[in-house]
Formats: structure tokens, sequence, C-alpha cells
């Protein structure tokens, strides 16, 4: 009795489980299919480069450096303020033979000897040896001086806008400042010239040094 009682309740049960298998199925919801939107991408546009101007090429002289040169064997520059020569100017006071013979005399360099204004040229003799006497004027206006003073010798002076020119050189004393001594001196006509004396070389070198920039530089 009771197998029968079995079989029946399974027959009963199985049916039911098949039911509610069916319920517990889900429902899938409907998917619809969206087409797919493809978005290009837009390039940015291109930025507009400014013109490139050519630079100007710049040109760099490479300076060799100079070869070192041994201190030790460098000469200092003998400089006219460190000197015991004294310093004259182009046009300096002079005297002749004696301290009243006066002269604005002018400083030359480039004159071998001195030169003087002589007038009135006489020679004689002395103790064998020629003599010239001439005068002498300090000032142009004032009255001439009589020098007399041995011949040395003769010289020709060569200048550039005339024919040779001998003259007579004689010994004088010429006094600058604190230098006396005495020197030769030509004899000319230095009428048509500003400064009746003209100290050259023969006077000035080792003596002084001149700074042709200034004037009257001796204290008398």
């Amino acid at each position: 009795m009771l197998r029968y009682l079995f079989i029946i309740a399974v027959i009963v049960v199985l049916p039911s489980c098949a039911l509610i298998g069916q319920k517990q199925q889900v429902v899938e919801p409907e998917v619809k299919v969206v087409e797919k939107v493809v978005v290009k991408e837009v390039p940015a546009p291109c930025p507009v480069c400014p013109e490139l101007k050519p630079q100007p090429v710049l040109e760099k002289t490479l300076e060799c450096p100079s070869p070192k040169q041994d201190v030790s064997q460098i000469q200092p520059v003998k400089s006219l303020h460190h000197t015991s020569l004294p310093i004259i100017g182009e046009v300096e006071w002079v005297s002749v033979n004696a301290k009243r013979n006066r002269f604005k005399a002018r400083i030359d360099t480039g004159a071998a000897t001195s030169s003087i204004h002589a007038e009135d040229i006489q020679l004689f003799e002395r103790d064998g040896h020629t003599w010239a006497s001439f005068n002498i004027h300090p000032f142009k206006k004032s009255k001439p001086v009589r020098v007399k003073a041995p011949i040395t010798r003769e010289s020709k002076i060569k200048q550039h806008d005339r024919a040779s020119d001998e003259r007579y050189v004689v010994e004088l004393t010429l006094t600058m400042g604190d230098i006396k001594m005495k020197t030769e001196v030509n004899l000319n006509d230095r009428s048509e010239f500003r400064y009746p004396l003209l100290v050259g070389r023969s006077f000035l070198e080792g003596n002084v040094l001149v700074d042709t920039s200034q004037r009257y530089m001796v204290l008398d």
C-alpha cells in the first residue's frame, strides 16, 4: 500500500517541478542594436610659420696670443720728467759773449751749427790767425754792437730755394740760463727772419731737451 502511495506522490510531484522550472526561467530583455557612429577627428589647421629672415653672419677675428716677453730684458722708457737735463722751448733768451747782448733765439734741432745775423763783416789777422769783426743787433732797432771773434773755418750752406752760400764760422760764447759754452756760429744775413739768432745742435746736444710746444722755459 505504501508503495502505491509513493509512486502516486512521485507522479504528482514531477509535473509540478516541471512547471516550477518553467516559471523560474528568466526572461531576458530585448536588446536593440544601435548603429555605431564613427566620429572622424578633424585635424587642427597648420599654424602659419613666420617668414625666416637670413641672419647676418658675424665674423669673429681670432687673435693669436703674443709671445711672452722676458720682463727682465725690457728697458725702462726715459721720461722728460725724470732727467737731469733742463727742458727748453722753441724760443729762448740767449746772450752772446756778454750778458747785455741778449737775443730772442730760435731753437732748431735740425741745424748742425748756430747762426747769427751779422753786418759789416771785416777780416783781420791776429797772432797768425784770421779774425772777423762784425756788428750784431740784440734788438732790431737797437744800436749795433761790434764783436770780434776768430774764424774757425768757412762752410757751404746748401738751401732749397737758392744756390749754396759760403759763410764764415766763428767761435762765440753763448749763455742760456745756467748753460754757458763756446760754440761755432756762422755769420749770416738773417734780416728776413724773425729771430736774428738761431741755436743749433752744436750747442744743444747733450745739454738740454727741447719741447717745441713751449717757449721761454729757461729762467735768466
